[in-house]
């Protein structure tokens, strides 16, 4: 009798690690919902500030200020002052967007934009926790950083 009923209390206990286990993933799957929710709709207002935080490359990585480095998005135009890895000297872009473009890929939660402004070519990949990705390349200068992006 006590084997059995060890036996259904390690059972009982496995079904209950399963089921709390299998909430979990779903309240997180949600949270990036909302992120992402929250995040297409900032992209569609084409108001809003990409903040990068580090600039890496395949070797190393630095920390950045976000108050020197930036991309405001304000509808067709452009304001950037964005650091590149091991330069003294930020790249500063102030101009019009051409051939702005965004993709929402409902199924991964990721939000692919790209554009170019003054021979500059952006690219920025949002992905579900709301961290975004930019990679630039300046006039053959390629930056990369990672960071987010906020309200205008």
């Amino acid at each position: 009798m006590m084997k059995h009923f060890s036996v259904i209390a390690l059972l009982f206990s496995l079904v209950a690690t399963s089921f709390s286990g299998a909430q979990t993933k779903t309240t997180q799957k949600e949270k990036f919902e909302t992120q992402y929710n929250a995040t297409k709709t900032l992209v569609k207002s084409k108001s809003y500030t990409y903040i990068g935080e580090v600039v890496f490359n395949d070797e190393k990585r630095e920390l950045l200020q976000a108050e020197t480095n930036y991309i405001d998005i304000n509808n067709s135009d452009v304001l950037s002052i964005i650091q590149a890895l091991g330069q003294k000297q930020p790249v500063e872009v102030n101009g019009s967007i051409d051939n702005y473009s965004v993709n929402f890929d409902d199924g991964k939660q990721v939000i692919v934009i790209t554009f170019v402004s003054n021979a500059n070519e952006f690219l920025i990949e949002i992905k579900p926790t709301g961290k975004a990705f930019l990679t630039m390349n300046a006039s053959g200068l390629l930056i990369k950083q990672a960071g987010f992006i906020k309200p205008l």
